[in-house]
């Protein structure tokens, strides 16, 4: 019996080592792989960023804000910290981590969305922070997310919910994946035309949707906003939707007016793009919310010249 127990011990420890070692690699690999944005959180994490402007937002904001532009017609230093499908308390939650690694930017654009101020505890791309849950901020973000908490510490089951990630992380180790950047300054350039994804959430709400609003969510961003103010220059923007998404959406005339009000009594400027011309071309847009690379263009000479 107790050399049985010593067999098993020693199995264990032999499996609890491989697997470490696997994960091991996974993480590292991961880290120095082009996979979603993992680019940004290196550069994010490593510091030394330091951008006189930086933008804060969600996917909408990823795409939808070329710092290389901006730095061209300002002149000044630019970071896109937007990211893949986050609402307000994961964006505080990455500025806060940018923060404490990088120096407070002159000018803060914060872009906001219809649903900037819903919660959901499933959004999207969560499992390429996993590589840096190390990171108290990450720590932090991560614990919304409905995945249980323990399972982040448990070695190669952390990776479970995207098992791509582990073929990913294991080639980029061995570097056998393409390192590339696919996003600069911490921006997606989307060179893509009409998907028709937006007709089929169409197809499925024919009355429209209401949008989740959370009072208390906004609250905490207006303090927020408030004690940023205090320190550096803070806008607002709504960039654009095409008209069809906006009418989708049967409560966005009431959200934006409530941002609008919100921002005056702030004293903070507040841009609202969800009028502009192109919000008629499907030409500008590649689904009903996501301006491709000619939108972006008009919208960015629209905005910054």
């Amino acid at each position: 019996m107790r050399r049985f127990l010593i067999k098993g011990f020693i199995f264990f420890l032999a499996v609890a080592s491989i697997s470490y070692g696997v994960d091991y690699m996974i993480q590292e690999g991961i880290k120095t792989s082009n996979y979603r944005e993992v680019t940004k959180w290196n550069e994010v994490i490593t510091g030394g960023i330091d951008a006189e402007i930086l933008i804060v937002g969600s996917s909408r904001a990823l795409v939808h804000f070329d710092c290389e532009y901006i730095e061209k017609v300002t002149g000044k230093t630019c970071y896109n910290l937007g990211f893949d499908g986050t609402t307000y308390p994961l964006q505080k939650l990455m500025l806060e981590l940018y923060l404490s690694r990088n120096q407070k930017p002159q000018e803060l654009i914060w872009s906001l969305d219809f649903h900037s101020f819903s919660f959901s505890s499933d959004f999207y791309g969560f499992e390429q922070l996993i590589p840096y849950f190390d990171n108290l901020y990450i720590k932090g973000i991560l614990a919304l997310h409905k995945t249980p908490y323990y399972q982040f510490f448990i070695p190669l089951f952390r990776y479970s919910y995207n098992p791509k990630m582990k073929v990913i992380g294991l080639y980029s180790f061995l570097g056998n994946y393409e390192r590339e950047p696919v996003i600069i300054k911490g921006y997606r350039h989307q060179d893509k035309v009409w998907d028709n994804t937006f007709n089929t959430f169409v197809s499925k709400n024919p009355q429209g949707e209401k949008v989740s609003f959370d009072k208390g969510l906004f609250q905490d961003f207006e303090h927020y906003a408030a004690k940023l103010n205090s320190t550096l220059k803070i806008s607002w923007i709504i960039t654009p939707y095409y008209v069809d998404a906006q009418k989708i959406f049967t409560n966005s005339n009431e959200i934006i007016e409530l941002y609008s009000n919100s921002a005056k009594s702030l004293k903070i400027p507040f841009v609202d793009k969800t009028k502009d011309s192109i919000i008629f071309s499907k030409a500008y847009f590649y689904n009903g919310i996501h301006l491709n690379v000619k939108g972006v263009q008009n919208f960015s000479n629209s905005l910054f010249q």
